[in-house]
């Protein structure tokens, strides 16, 4: 999916965040997540144990799973977030770069199909991430992502963060991405003072 080449007209799209889903809800989310999954990933970039993995997923207090529904109520875009600290271990083993951040939420997927991805369907999912952790995860002060380079997803993340970049590095071959060039992004979020509650 290239987010640079796709026509400014779009169809309309609602986010949401999944949370207090009940086994139904969870059950329908979790199908839709795979069936997103396949339509829009390479077979080798998928998970094996995909439906496990993404179930525990739902049910992580601290995992921030975020949709997008467009038309027909179909989901369209799944991102998920989590501590940064949770996956450090992992990542740090094909990114020794990475830096060890207690205080940073970490993207670990994000899928859209490509009608909705230009620009405004990947800046909602990061403007609801965003506000989603100042809101209910105010201990956290950052986000960071590996970001795809040849979807254009590195470029329009690193442009909406421009003020608030914090890090930005090339990865040349990423080992979670097929081999791809990756971008490594941070960038911090701006706290609220009580004065302008």
């Amino acid at each position: 999916m290239n987010f640079e080449n796709i026509p400014e007209k779009q169809p309309s799209f609602a986010p949401f965040i999944a949370k207090n889903l009940s086994e139904q809800e969870q059950e329908g989310l979790l199908q839709e997540i795979l069936s997103l999954e396949k339509q829009i990933f390479p077979p080798d970039w998928l998970y094996e144990d995909a439906e496990i993995y993404y179930r525990e997923m739902l049910e992580n207090p601290s995992a921030i799973n975020i949709f997008l529904r467009g038309e027909n109520n179909k989901v369209v875009g799944y991102l998920l977030a989590k501590p940064l600290s949770d996956v450090y271990e992992e990542l740090a083993q094909d990114d020794p770069e990475l830096k060890r951040d207690e205080q940073c939420y970490y993207i670990e997927t994000t899928e859209i199909l490509p009608e909705y991805a230009k620009g405004r369907g990947a800046l909602k999912f990061f403007n609801v991430l965003q506000g989603e952790i100042e809101e209910n995860h105010p201990e956290y002060n950052a986000i960071s992502a590996h970001a795809r380079v040849s979807n254009g997803l590195a470029d329009v993340l690193a442009r909406k963060v421009k003020k608030s970049l914090m890090e930005e590095r090339s990865i040349e071959k990423w080992a979670h991405g097929g081999g791809e060039p990756y971008a490594y992004i941070q960038w911090g979020l701006e706290k609220k003072q009580e004065n302008d509650l």
